[in-house]
C-alpha cells in the first residue's frame, strides 16, 4: 500500500507541475506579445504565433492588430511613439503586478526558492514556503514577470514551483501527511528530477 501511495503521489506531482508549467509557458509568452498588441480576430487570449499561424508572415498578419492600429493611428511617426509608450506603460505594469502579488499574498514566493528548498531538505521548517498560496503566487508571477520582460527565468522558479506541489499533493497521501522524514525523502526527489 505505501509503495502504491509512493507512486501515485510521484505520477500526480508529475502530472500537476508539467500541466503547470505548460500553462506559465504559454501565459508568459501571450504577456509578452500583450505589449505589442492583440489577436483581434480569433480570441485575445491567443498568442501572436497562433493567431498569425495561417499567415505568409507575421508582418502582413489581419488578425494581429498592434496597440496602434486598434487606436486609429495612422501616421508612422505616430505610431512608433504610441506602441513604444503602450508597450512600456504594459511591461511596467507587469512588473508591477507581479510584485504587488508576491509583496501582498506571498513573499515567499520572491526569488528562485532553491537556497530555502535545501535548508528545507536539510530538516529546517520554513512555514508557508511550499503551501498553497505561495504556488499561485509563484506561477502568476512568473507568468507576469517574464512576460514583462524582466531579466529572470523560468528554470530555477520551476523547481520551487514543483517542491509547492510535492508539498500540496503530498497532504492528500497517509503516508506523507504526517510524516515529516517521508515528506522530505519525496521533495528530495522532486529536487532532484527539477
Amino acid at each position: 500500500y505505501d509503495a502504491m501511495q509512493s507512486w501515485l503521489a510521484l505520477s500526480a506531482i508529475g502530472f500537476i507541475s508539467g500541466l503547470l508549467f505548460a500553462m506559465i509557458g504559454t501565459g508568459s509568452d501571450w504577456a509578452s506579445d500583450l505589449k505589442f498588441g492583440v489577436c483581434w480576430g480569433r480570441g485575445f487570449w491567443i498568442t501572436r504565433n497562433m493567431c498569425c499561424k495561417d499567415s505568409a508572415d507575421m508582418l502582413s498578419c489581419p488578425n494581429w492588430l498592434t496597440w496602434a492600429q486598434m487606436l486609429g493611428v495612422n501616421d508612422a511617426a505616430n505610431e512608433q511613439i504610441v506602441s513604444y509608450l503602450i508597450y512600456i506603460l504594459i511591461a511596467v505594469a507587469q512588473a508591477g503586478y507581479a510584485a504587488w502579488l508576491c509583496a501582498t499574498f506571498s513573499p515567499y514566493a520572491v526569488a528562485s526558492g532553491i537556497g530555502e528548498i535545501k535548508v528545507i531538505l536539510s530538516g529546517f521548517v520554513i512555514k508557508k514556503f511550499l503551501g498553497g498560496w505561495t504556488l499561485l503566487a509563484k506561477c502568476l508571477g512568473l507568468v507576469l514577470s517574464v512576460g514583462s520582460g524582466l531579466s529572470i527565468g523560468k528554470e530555477g522558479p520551476a523547481i520551487h514551483v514543483a517542491c509547492c506541489v510535492s508539498n500540496v499533493v503530498s497532504r492528500f497521501f497517509s503516508k506523507y501527511a504526517f510524516n515529516e522524514a517521508k515528506k522530505r525523502e519525496l521533495l528530495s526527489g522532486v529536487f532532484a528530477l527539477a
